[in-house]
């Protein structure tokens, strides 16, 4: 249960770094860095989770993707996408890791 809670923190940590990023131009890479790392290494805790593996993959990639967008000085607009498709992916994620605890709780009880 702990590193679902804490692929949870990390991502929503990347998620509203580079979000923020989008408004004040300022990326802090090392710090992003550090928390996708952070979420790669939690990969093979989850592969009990089949659906988190994958949706935690796909949000990495794109994290990836749209620090690379900054990183290039990208067009305001293809950040805007980027982080858009980054929101969606990061939902995603929370949702699946909202219903493996779910699962998880109710095979306690």
């Amino acid at each position: 249960m702990q590193p679902l809670l804490a692929i949870s923190q990390n991502a929503s940590h990347v998620s509203s770094r580079l979000a923020i990023a989008a408004i004040d131009g300022n990326l802090n890479e090392d710090d992003i860095n550090q928390h996708l790392m952070l979420l790669r290494e939690s990969s093979p805790l989850v592969t009990r989770f089949p659906e988190v593996k994958e949706a935690l993959e796909t949000f990495v990639e794109i994290s990836e993707a749209v620090s690379l967008e900054y990183s290039i000085k990208a067009p305001t607009e293809k950040i805007t996408h980027a982080l858009t498709i980054l929101g969606v992916e990061y939902q995603r994620l929370d949702g699946v890791i909202g219903k493996v605890l779910f699962e998880l709780d109710s095979e306690k009880t």
